[in-house]
């Protein structure tokens, strides 16, 4: 079954082609089948990047960034996990993320943006 999550994100251009992005999502995920616990799993990542917009045509830019993220997962399981870890935890990883995009500019202050991004966690919480 498809999971549906909602996100956002705002950039401030600092200088020519260059801005920094923060986005924040939230989204639910079931667990493995292999796992004894039907409760769902929360993620919610922040990342923050510094993306520099590459001119390659007219009003087109091909998007490159890279910055932090700090990702929080909950488990919403109603009793202690076999591992001891209380219900209803919460566990941060920390790690970097990377964009690649493309935005196309409409006008001189609207454009519509497409993104491919990668968040690699250091730390990798486990449930």
């Amino acid at each position: 079954m498809p999971v549906i999550g909602f996100g956002g994100r705002v950039g401030v251009f600092v200088a020519r082609n260059w801005s920094i992005d923060v986005e924040g999502s939230y989204t639910q995920a079931d667990r493995e089948a292999t796992s004894a616990s039907t409760a769902k799993v929360k993620y919610g990542p922040i990342a923050a990047r510094l993306t520099y917009g590459l001119p390659i045509y007219n009003r087109a830019q091909l998007l490159i960034g890279a910055g932090g993220v700090l990702s929080a997962f909950h488990d919403d399981q109603p009793s202690a996990t076999a591992g001891g870890a209380p219900a209803g935890f919460y566990r941060y990883g920390y790690g970097v993320s990377g964009d690649l995009g493309l935005r196309i500019g409409l006008s001189n202050a609207v454009a519509i943006r497409g993104d491919a991004i990668a968040d690699y966690n250091v730390t990798s919480p486990t449930f």
